[in-house]
Parts: structure tokens; C-alpha cells; sequence
């Protein structure tokens, strides 16, 4: 087993929820998040060596970020999506949980760059949320964007 990454003292990895996917060409990508953060490192060498962890995620709308998915076509082409949320607390009850997405078409790059997808063919910088009116667009269905809540009292049978 290869050591892909190791977190400075204090870093919780509670939620790492690390994500795999190969390209076309064999290159590796593991997306993984702090809590706080999802993160991207590659390999080029058959995971004999990895990149650098950058980060993927950004904005005030995702200052927890949860559950990060990475799929990649061609090589360098990843496409990212995570939970994420503006609390800084990613236990807050009251946290509004969305889903994010990003994607890099040079993910093999000393330093990637990351493009949201707003859904309406624009590359303006703003949050990586996917609105309602996308998911109206692409999914003729009702949808609901899910958010955390509090679940009290007692699972099972009494």
C-alpha cells in the first residue's frame, strides 16, 4: 500500500472520503476532502509517485465540503462534485447542504485549473452550485436538493 498523502498535525481526516479514477491513459486521481477542503492529487507513474494535494474547492458557499466524486475521461479531464455548505462547521444542524461541481481539462498541470459548470453555458466566477433551474433543465422530474437535519428519538423496534 502506497502513502498518498499525510495531513499536517490537527487535521481531522474523518471525512476523507477518498474518490478514485483512471483516465484514458492510465494516469491516476485521488479527490479527498478535510472537512473543510476537497482536495486533488495525481499520479502520472502508476502510483509510484503523487502530486502535491491542491485544492478543488472554493468560494463562501463551500466552507465544509463532504463526499467529493471524481470521474476522468481523457487524460488530464476530471470532472469533481462534492457536499458542501457555507457553515465552517460541517456538524452545524443548521447547515444548508448543496452540491457542487468542477471541472479541469489540465488536471496533469503543476497548478490545474478548476471551471465551475453553471448549467446556462457560463464561465463567470461564482459559486459551483448547480441551481435549480439546471437541475429543472436536465431532469424533467421533481428533485430536491437534500439538506442535513437532526434526527431524534430512537431507531427500530421498541
Amino acid at each position: 500500500m502506497k502513502l498518498v498523502y499525510t495531513a499536517a498535525p490537527g487535521t481531522s481526516l474523518v471525512n476523507v472520503f477518498p474518490s478514485l479514477a483512471i483516465d484514458r491513459a492510465g494516469n491516476l486521481y485521488i479527490a479527498f476532502s478535510d472537512s473543510h477542503s476537497v482536495l486533488l492529487t495525481v499520479s502520472g507513474d502508476q502510483a509510484a509517485t503523487w502530486t502535491i494535494p491542491v485544492r478543488v474547492s472554493n468560494g463562501s458557499g463551500t466552507k465544509s465540503a463532504l463526499g467529493p466524486w471524481i470521474t476522468a475521461g481523457d487524460p488530464g479531464k476530471v470532472n469533481i462534485t462534492w457536499w458542501g455548505t457555507s457553515s465552517a462547521n460541517n456538524n452545524d444542524a443548521t447547515a444548508q447542504w448543496r452540491i457542487f461541481f468542477a471541472q479541469s481539462q489540465n488536471a496533469l498541470a503543476g497548478i490545474p485549473i478548476f471551471r465551475p459548470d453553471h448549467g446556462d453555458g457560463s464561465d463567470a466566477p461564482r459559486s459551483y452550485l448547480y441551481q435549480r433551474h439546471w437541475l429543472r433543465q436536465r431532469h424533467p422530474q421533481p428533485c430536491r436538493i437534500l439538506r442535513s437535519r437532526p434526527v431524534s428519538g430512537r431507531l427500530g423496534n421498541d
